[in-house]
């Protein structure tokens, strides 16, 4: 420290009043003191930096186990969740196909149904008309059973097509079906013929043909979807 050496010799040899020799002398003291301290504060500051870094350092290598836990924990969930979700979305999938699946089949076995009951009603409808109306010459026994099997199968066919009707589109089928029974009756060698264009046949005619064409309407409804 050669200044501070100079300033010590300078005060010990220089004849001013000590008073102010004794004030500068205290303020160069307190001026070194500060200097002393700053270093001293720095010096600390820097080693508290370097702790901390360091400290920061022990932490992050002590939390890398932890988040390499964490992440494998993580990883595993989320790769069960996307497991889940996979399951999720098959098991709706298959739920769509089966609704699809059956609702197709439904659809198929009511156009089946409806075709078979229209079909029946047309042959069985003609068929009974006809017979009713046959001259005697022409009229046999044979012609009695084969009205009522035309009639049985119309019945089967109209039962197996009944869920596909309103209340009141079956009472429409069930009219015309009790219409055409009520005319066996006038089948057969002996009975009174019934002419197509007399009350009756026109009556039974008009019930045939007005279950018939519901019957169409509803599988052209089908078809158009």
């Amino acid at each position: 420290m050669p200044i501070i050496s100079d300033v010590l010799i300078w005060l010990l040899t220089t004849s001013g009043p000590p008073i102010a020799v004794l004030g500068l002398l205290g303020f160069i003291f307190r001026e070194k003191w500060k200097q002393i301290l700053a270093k001293s504060f720095q010096a600390d500051v820097e080693s508290l930096k370097h702790e901390l870094t360091l400290e920061q350092q022990r932490h992050a290598a002590s939390l890398v186990p932890e988040l390499e836990a964490i992440k494998h924990d993580f990883q595993k969930e989320l790769e069960a969740y996307k497991t889940s979700l996979i399951a999720k979305a098959e098991e709706i999938k298959l739920q769509s196909d089966t609704k699809r699946v059956t609702a197709n089949r439904f659809a198929e076995i009511k156009f089946e149904r409806l075709v078979a009951l229209e079909k029946r009603l047309a042959t069985s409808g003609a068929n009974i008309t006809a017979l009713i109306s046959y001259p005697n010459e022409i009229r046999k026994y044979e012609q009695v059973s084969e009205a009522v099997s035309k009639l049985e199968d119309l019945g089967e066919a109209q039962s197996e097509a009944e869920m596909f009707f309103t209340v009141d589109e079956n009472r429409i089928i069930v009219s015309c079906f009790r219409n055409l029974s009520s005319m066996l009756t006038h089948v057969g060698p002996g009975k009174s013929i019934v002419p197509v264009d007399s009350p009756e046949g026109e009556a039974l005619i008009v019930a045939r043909l007005g279950a018939q064409n519901l019957i169409r309407k509803k599988i052209h409804e089908i078809a158009a979807v």
